[in-house]
């Protein structure tokens, strides 16, 4: 399975082994060291961001309450405010929408519903979500999305009656997100860079069988079980042009990192849920 790590390297060089907690995919690896507790009930605004490890039913409420205390309220509701990048359900949106922050799901394929009860399989489609829905995927830079002219009113109908433009939207966003975004992982990073605002993401499938160009700034010498800089330094390996291939998690947000530079640092935060948790992310530059 292409997506998870069965054993994992550490930064300190030692093994850590991951057990499923279910069959329903990424979301579902834990450790056996986490005590986990169930705060389904938990209101948006109660949800306290570090003395518990939560379920995975609560990782978008958390990621969003971290975006709120990362960049600020003001900061997020500049312009046309977040962009909920491959958002799937918009919980993300919705709870930034609870506290006045403006958001635009992105997804190809949203799944909005309706807050019920009920449980959550016998929730209603809702047809209208507190929240800009666009239906794009984001493609290499996402210069597709930024460019794209169709105008859609502010609850995100097409309507050609409307002076907004789905690029313009995307241009005047103040920083764009993404909670286990998958193939809009790169693009969510290069989007803003390009655009020149802050991103927050939270890696999850490495699927490196469609990404083969990835590699690593660094390769790993079999022969004396070290880690070798490409940069100048001996590595005993016929070929220091480029890196290993990114197959596992850990290479993987070591890439993302990499992509940084001195005039844009990435930064690396975990967040309190099961799974993985790590976030990546940019700062404003003011």
């Amino acid at each position: 399975v292409e997506c998870l790590d069965i054993l994992e390297y550490c930064e300190d060089g030692e093994t850590r082994d991951f057990s499923w907690h279910d069959d329903r995919g990424c979301e579902g690896v834990q450790t056996s060291t986490v005590t986990v507790m169930n705060s389904t009930n938990s209101q948006s605004r109660d949800i306290d961001l570090e003395p518990t490890i939560y379920t995975k039913t609560d990782r978008h409420k958390i990621f969003a309450h971290w975006l709120i205390q990362q960049y600020g309220h003001d900061f997020l509701s500049r312009g046309s405010g977040v962009l909920d990048v491959a958002g799937g359900c918009g919980e993300i949106s919705r709870t930034l929408h609870s506290f006045g922050i403006p958001s635009t799901l992105v997804d190809p394929n949203p799944r909005c519903y309706e807050h019920s009860k009920k449980p959550k399989r016998d929730w209603k489609p809702d047809s209208s979500p507190p929240f800009r829905v666009f239906p794009y995927a984001l493609y290499g830079d996402g210069a597709n999305f930024t460019s794209n002219t169709e105008k859609f009113d502010d609850n995100g109908e097409n309507n050609e009656g409307h002076s907004t433009t789905v690029g313009e939207i995307a241009q005047n966003a103040s920083m764009i997100c993404g909670l286990h975004p998958d193939q809009a992982t790169d693009p969510i990073v290069e989007m803003a860079l390009r655009l020149n605002i802050p991103f927050a993401i939270v890696p999850c499938c490495v699927m490196p069988s469609l990404f083969p160009h990835r590699r690593q700034k660094t390769k790993r010498n079999k022969k004396k079980n070290n880690i070798c800089n490409l940069n100048g330094f001996d590595c005993d390996t016929p070929d220091k042009s480029v890196g290993d291939p990114v197959r596992s998690y850990s290479a993987y947000c070591r890439y993302l990192l990499d992509l940084s530079s001195e005039a844009v640092p990435f930064y690396e935060d975990k967040l309190s849920f099961v799974g993985r948790n790590k976030v990546i992310f940019s700062k404003p530059n003011n």
